[in-house]
């Protein structure tokens, strides 16, 4: 199979992980979740099934766009969409996080339909591949869970081996067969034909990392891979002293034994990795940052009241976030820092929370033509700051 053949599998998976996130929704974390209700797996049946059709067309040739085809792909659409709507609804019963994601996919799912039915292929084709971003954001941000059955069903309708070793790495995370992406990693970092700028480019060691220390919670694992890596003689310098920097990290971390309250062990953490980075893109302190937001991830999971501890654990997820993020098309900087300032608007870490909202929005919205920030954006940082700057 070609590269365009390729291309379609990896955008038909982002259908397919729409279903994976409805298996997984009760928190996706090692803690115990209710049973799935009947109506659910009625669902999931359902889903499968529409699946099973679109999904030979979608890998053939021509056969996405076929007027024959339109019916029963706009009909699987549908599916998609109803399944997305309910994950939305669910998902409001769940941690803002979580919220976040769930409102996040339906918009996308809708949107893709949408596009579709407008005749506009290609870039319904575009956003179902960037679906998987979310799915990928949502299935990484909590320890492993043990729902691996339905990700094992949909993976063998597609054939692995065919797609590029980092896209086949993404995948197996999106699906949660976790173990089976760490050695499609480590069998990266050994391949001598792909360079080592382009694997940190395409984010291969911020995807390895966040697997390895927030998802699988193994730091033994990363340390003889990452040493292995370091002997290649075609490291860029930079990414040579990054390596190192890593592999001290997971070592020192390695030997701690935190009883610190989670709040003040994530800052500690967060401490840490700035003191290593040279500038604000500096990713030194990356085994820092992913371990100070699996700590968040689970204190705000476990903590439903609003606070300021609440507040400064968002402030701080959106700065592990910002110096972390390997996708432009899911960021949840800007929802972080937005929930930090709306838990508790009157708060230190409010504060600091929309001095850099801010400044991350007026640099995503700068280029060569000037600073353009859109009205819609600039009235919802009107409002945030009038927030933190109300009078007590």
């Amino acid at each position: 199979m070609g590269s365009a053949g390729r291309g379609v599998q990896l955008r038909l998976f982002g259908i397919c992980l729409v279903v994976l996130i409805l298996s997984l929704t009760p928190g996706m974390s090692a803690l115990a979740s209710p049973p799935e209700s009947d109506e659910t797996r009625a669902d999931m049946d359902r889903i499968l099934e529409a699946m099973s059709s679109l999904l030979p067309l979608s890998l053939r040739e021509g056969s996405f766009e076929r007027a024959e085809n339109r019916e029963a792909i706009l009909a699987s659409l549908q599916v998609l969409v109803n399944a997305a709507d309910s994950l939305e609804r669910h998902a409001k019963r769940r941690d803002p996080t979580f919220e976040f994601m769930g409102r996040r996919l339906a918009s996308d799912v809708h949107d893709i339909r949408r596009r579709y039915a407008r005749g506009r292929y290609e870039e319904a084709r575009y956003l179902l591949q960037q679906l998987t971003e979310t799915c990928v954001a949502c299935h990484s941000r909590l320890p492993e869970s043990s729902k691996r059955a339905l990700g094992e069903r949909l993976t063998k309708q597609v054939d692995l081996d065919s797609l590029e070793t980092h896209e086949k790495a993404r995948l197996q995370v999106a699906t949660r067969q976790f173990d089976a992406a760490l050695a499609t990693y480590v069998a990266l970092f050994a391949d001598r034909s792909v360079p080592p700028a382009r694997m940190d480019l395409e984010g291969a060691f911020v995807d390895y990392l966040t697997l390895s220390i927030r998802v699988i919670g193994d730091l033994e694992q990363a340390v003889p891979v990452l040493k292995k890596f370091a002997q290649r003689s075609d490291l860029p310098f930079y990414l040579l002293r990054n390596v190192e920097i890593w592999i001290a990290s997971l070592l020192e971390l390695r030997k701690e034994k935190s009883d610190a309250p989670p709040v003040e062990h994530a800052r500690s953490l967060v401490e840490r990795a700035r003191e290593l980075g040279r500038y604000s893109s500096d990713r030194a302190g990356l085994v820092y940052d992913l371990m100070a937001s699996g700590v968040l991830h689970r204190y705000i999971e476990s903590v439903p009241e609003k606070s300021p501890e609440l507040a400064e654990a968002f402030y701080l997820l959106g700065v592990t976030e910002w110096r972390t993020r390997r996708s432009y098309w899911v960021s949840e900087t800007e929802f972080y820092l937005e929930t930090a300032i709306r838990v508790a608007p009157r708060s230190s870490y409010a504060e600091k929370a929309y001095a850099l909202l801010e400044e991350y929005t007026v640099l995503g919205y700068s280029g060569s033509g000037g600073i353009h920030v859109p009205p819609d954006v600039q009235a919802r940082l009107d409002e945030l700051y009038a927030l933190v700057a109300a009078p007590d």
